[in-house]
Parts: C-alpha cells; structure tokens; sequence
C-alpha cells in the first residue's frame, strides 16, 4: 500500500508533459494497427505529376508460395510480368529510397533470382522497398523482413 501511494505522489508531474509532434519523411514505409477500424483521410496536393510507365503491364512480384519458409532463403524469386520476351537481366538499383550498388538478377521466362544476402544487408526490420530495374524502367516491390 504504501509503494503504491508512494509511486503516485513520484510519478503524478509526469502526466502533465506534453510529448513532441510525430513527423514521417516522405518514403516512410512501416507497420501500423489499430485496435477498432479506423479511416485515415490523407491530403495530397492537386499538382502531383501523372505517373507512366513505358513498359505497359510490367510488374515484379514475388511468389510467395514457392518459397519454403523451412529453408534459409539464397536466393529471393522474382516473377516478371510485361517485359519483352527477349529481356534477360535486371538490377535491384536503390533499396528503401537509397541507391545502392546493382544487384543482378538473371531473367528465364519470366521468372528470376536475386542474391537473397546481398539483398538483405540494405534492409531493416519490417516493410522494406526495394527497385527493380529493367529495360531502363523501375519498378518498386514490398517486401516484409523479420531478422
């Protein structure tokens, strides 16, 4: 009882601190839940360029159900989709935003594979970015990293 009354006297002043504002830089990605749903309005100015891409329908993704999570991962499997028949390699170019030294990745009938470590040295914990590029047009992939 006493421990209790004591504590309250000691920690009742820091009730009354007022915290700083949040901000996130643009390109922030990360995980968020809440405990009832909830709607988040998000304003974006009016004049934010169109984005196009010149590769009609290219996409990577990531196949999930080929990969066995019993198996350290060697490499990361990358599905293609609206790349010329003939393309060959790609590059992971920039990882969160940040460029970083080109990765290689060998295409085969629209299927490829990156170097899974060399990949995950640029990541951190949770929702990473990382850009493909190909043919000289980019496209972003998410992908979740647990340690």
């Amino acid at each position: 009882m006493t421990a209790a009354v004591l504590a309250k006297v000691i920690a009742w002043p820091f009730i009354l601190i007022k915290g700083k504002q949040a901000h996130l830089s643009r390109g922030v990605i990360f995980d968020a839940q809440t405990a009832v749903p909830a709607e988040v309005e998000i304003m974006a100015p009016r004049d934010l360029p169109v984005l196009r891409a010149d590769l009609p329908g290219f996409e990577v993704s990531i196949p999930y159900d080929s990969i066995d999570p019993e198996v350290r991962l060697a490499s990361l499997p990358l599905l293609f989709t609206g790349l010329e028949p003939d393309t060959g390699e790609a590059h992971v170019t920039a990882v969160n935003g940040q460029e970083i030294r080109r990765i290689e990745i060998t295409i085969a009938d629209g299927l490829g594979e990156v170097d899974f470590q060399e990949l995950a040295e640029h990541f951190r914990l949770g929702m990473n970015r990382f850009t493909v590029t190909a043919e000289g047009q980019s496209v972003d992939v998410l992908l979740e990293f647990e340690f």
